[in-house]
């Protein structure tokens, strides 16, 4: 899977936002832009529509939007997005990302207990 695709993306917003929710710890906006080190999507476009979605299908909430003049709402904070119930569901009751964060988990503790 590409570093940019779709699923790839989305998966890596709702593990860096539930993980600030168990973690009790304030989202990041430079975390959540287009081009950070965890989302890295190919343009701003791409990962514009890729937000809206989310907030869409109630993966996340809280995504601040501006609209003028009948142009597309432009995405003005991302401070306050959070995980919803039915984004932690789809984390961890997709296969594909299931399985992805159980191979995720697996890597972290591997590397845990490689650590010197």
């Amino acid at each position: 899977m590409a570093r940019d695709d779709y699923y790839k993306i989305v998966y890596n917003i709702l593990v860096y936002l539930y993980t600030c929710l168990k973690n009790g710890e304030d989202v990041q906006r430079e975390m959540l832009e287009y081009n950070s080190p965890i989302i890295e999507a190919n343009n701003k476009k791409y990962w514009h529509y890729i937000m809206m979605n989310m907030q869409e299908f109630g993966f996340i909430k809280n995504l601040r939007t501006v609209k003028a003049d009948g142009s597309e709402p432009l995405i003005v904070k991302l401070e306050d997005v959070e995980i919803t119930p039915l984004g932690i569901d789809y984390l961890f009751e997709n296969n594909l990302q299931a399985k992805a964060l159980k191979a995720m988990n697996t890597t972290l503790k591997i590397i845990s207990v490689v650590k010197p």
